[in-house]
């Protein structure tokens, strides 16, 4: 099996966060816990160790452990692509007016800013160009 980069499984993580308000979302999210806790276990009570509401940096560090895992573990390797190659479904497959989606693929060579919306209003400003 070819191994998942973490760069795809942190996109495929926030997109899922992003998403989980939506029923379609819903569906995401919860198999992705389901999956996250053969890693990270459950917290106190029960309740899942992983939460859309998480940071940025919080869910890049679960793509980090989700993917030394499967390089370990052959099995958890095959749901890990399996969950990846279910999370883009539902978007596709929702067909509902307004649905978006935006993607940078794991291949994306990116030399400067971008911006993943649906409707913008106005402009976009990235403030002053960083010194070289």
């Amino acid at each position: 099996m070819e191994p998942v980069s973490t760069a795809l499984v942190a996109a495929a993580i926030t997109a899922a966060a992003t998403s989980a308000g939506s029923e379609a979302g819903r569906g995401v999210w919860g198999s992705f816990t389901a999956l996250s806790h053969r890693v990270l276990g459950r917290g106190e009570a029960g309740e899942p160790r992983v939460s859309p509401d998480d940071s940025a940096e919080r869910l890049a560090a679960l793509a980090d452990l989700l993917v030394e895992r499967a390089r370990r573990d052959e099995e958890f390797a095959a749901d890990l692509a399996r969950w990846l190659a279910d999370a883009g479904r539902p978007a596709e497959s929702a067909g509902q007016a307004g649905d978006v989606r935006n993607t940078v693929s794991e291949g994306a060579h990116i030399g400067g800013n971008v911006v993943q919306a649906r409707d913008i209003t106005g402009g976009i400003s990235f403030g002053a160009p960083s010194a070289p």
